[in-house]
């Protein structure tokens, strides 16, 4: 025995040259990858979240899209986030998305657009960062020239990451790299013959230091092929390719533990998801609470509600008033009166969580499960119940715009604009978060840190705001005239409604509800800033909102519109 050789394929947890690989234990977490052939429909993101909860999947990278733009925001009540980015083409082209579990949500750390082909998720783990890079490769009748602007612009935002970083590149590549072995980057058990693309993906992994996964493990065929090629299945043809994938860093390979496709999932699309299931302990951001405190100002409409406050505060303000003239700090004198303010506020002026019914129903669910049941068994009885689908979906959003339509009409006929044009808005969906593109260094590297993206901004905006004039002489003055009550009543007056509140989070419509104490303890605050000169900290505070012109911006050319 001890003179016979043995030839076997390397397995998911061996090198292919026996360099050592870094082992990473944990939970495991369910990755995959799927070409859903568009998104930009009605049904068809309801359809992925219905698949992906049933594959039980935490990420799911979304190819071609076909979504306008780029952004954020959460699409169901449990929680689920959506990353995706675009381009401004109203012809809905192209665009990559991944989708997390609120679990994985904690702990991204940052989301980086690059293009209508590439994004990057930054996840924090126990032992460093995990990115996972979304991508969707040109067709077989694009150009090279936009293929290898693709990898230029991925080998690019690699630059970005650290060596320790677990890389994941995860996506439609529209590369055959088939069933022969390449050292150190596929393994033997891919589908087909390479072709020319498939070389281009090989070499990128050579030079990256990549192993295509779902190449590395023997299964079934059918747990093999990502996409039916047109004609497959007509007289017994079979023409089925593997052309999405999993990547990972080669150092980490052996955190995944199993990739293979599930033909049985159904979007309606000639593609296959690609899974991978991969051990890693997430970590959770932590993350400055931010969140302004929401108050339903329209509940002020309601005397009842109006007089109860303004009891309360003028209760309050009696204790406030001691407390103030036994100090000259303009900062606690301020949030005195604002804590006051805030609490009775936000124990009266709840705003109410209104639920908003989806519109799809169990009778359009329940036909998307028998069109899955008919996929790959029955092409006509899939046809024919995806046509239903279709209708049935139709009729459910016409039935759901005839609602909206009649709440916005019964809002126009109460001269309550502001509702209105909010419902308005919910409608049209410009109320999706947007993202502020990339932000990059004064030599045009991305930068996907968060903290070196605020120290970025910082100098960007002292830069924009430096006073090079020579300061002014000082001139100290006699004390005026004291700022009179008339002045500070007639002020709250006319000050209007429904504006943004600052970073002190008070309204002006609570402004108004002080009565005759808490008047004059505002009195007292403006006359204590007017005699000392020192203004609260929280007035000084402004919250800067970017305006990119283009949807993929670029610090350095300076063409932001700031508001302060």
């Amino acid at each position: 025995m001890a003179g016979k050789k043995y030839t076997t394929a390397p397995s998911s947890r061996q090198t292919f040259n026996g360099q050592g690989v870094r082992r990473i234990s944990g939970s495991a977490m369910m990755i995959a990858t799927w070409n859903v052939r568009s998104m930009f429909g009605d049904g068809r993101l309801e359809n992925v979240l219905k698949e992906m909860k049933r594959m039980k999947i935490n990420l799911l990278g979304i190819s071609d899209t076909r979504w306008i733009g780029s952004g954020s925001k959460v699409v169901d009540e449990e929680g689920n986030m959506i990353y995706y980015s675009g381009n401004n083409d109203r012809r809905h082209l192209y665009g990559v998305a991944i989708i997390v579990d609120k679990e994985i949500r904690k702990s991204i750390e940052s989301f980086t657009p690059i293009s209508d082909r590439i994004m990057m998720l930054k996840i924090k783990t126990k032992i460093g960062y995990t990115n996972v890079i979304q991508v969707y490769a040109p067709t077989a009748d694009k150009a090279d020239e936009e293929v290898e602007a693709m990898y230029q612009d991925l080998q690019n935002l690699l630059k970005t990451t650290k060596q320790e970083d677990v890389n994941i590149i995860i996506g439609d590549f529209n590369a055959k790299v088939g069933s022969e072995a390449v050292d150190g980057c596929t393994g033997m058990f891919g589908l087909g013959d390479r072709n020319e693309r498939g070389d281009r993906l090989v070499e990128f992994c050579q030079n990256e230091d990549f192993v295509i996964m779902n190449t590395t493990f023997k299964l079934p065929k059918r747990r093999l092929y990502t996409w039916k090629a047109p004609g497959d299945g007509i007289n017994n043809a079979i023409r089925r390719n593997q052309i999405d994938y999993i990547l990972i860093k080669r150092r980490f390979r052996n955190a995944v533990k199993s990739t293979k496709t599930y033909p049985g999932a159904d979007v309606s699309s000639d593609h296959n998801p690609v899974v991978a299931k991969i051990e890693v302990r997430l970590k959770k951001v932590e993350r400055k609470n931010n969140k302004k405190k929401t108050l339903d100002l329209s509940k002020l409409k309601n005397d009842d509600v109006a007089d109860t406050i303004k009891q309360n505060v003028s209760v309050k303000m009696i204790d406030i008033k001691h407390q103030n003239a036994q100090t000259e700090n303009v900062d606690e004198k301020w949030e005195n009166i604002k804590t006051v303010l805030i609490k009775e506020g936000e124990d009266l002026l709840k705003p109410e969580r209104i639920r908003r019914k989806p519109w799809i129903t169990d009778e359009i669910l329940d036909l998307m499960d028998e069109r899955r049941r008919w996929k790959n068994i029955d092409v006509q009885k899939y046809k024919t119940t995806n046509k239903e689908i279709k209708k049935k979906i139709k009729e459910a959003k016409e039935k759901r715009w005839s609602e909206e339509c009649l709440e916005i009409e019964r809002y126009d006929r109460m001269y309550d604009s502001f509702n209105m044009h909010k419902k308005i808005k919910e409608m049209t969906g410009t109320t999706r978060k947007k993202t502020v593109g990339i932000v990059t260094e004064a030599d045009g590297t991305i930068i996907t840190d968060i903290k070196r993206k605020i120290k970025r901004w910082t100098e960007y905006v002292e830069e924009l705001f430096r006073d090079e004039r020579p300061e002014r002489e000082e001139f100290r003055l006699q004390e005026g005239i004291p700022i009179m009550k008339e002045e500070v009543i007639k002020a709250l007056k006319n000050s209007k409604p429904r504006k943004a509140a600052g970073p002190d989070e008070v309204p002006s419509e609570l402004l108004k509800l002080l009565e005759d104490d808490g008047v004059n303890l505002l009195v007292d605050l403006f006359n204590t800033i007017y005699r000392t000169g020192v203004i609260p900290e929280q007035w000084l505070t402004s919250t800067f909102i970017t305006l990119p012109k283009n949807e993929i911006q670029k610090i350095v050319q300076i063409t932001e519109q700031l508001l302060s």
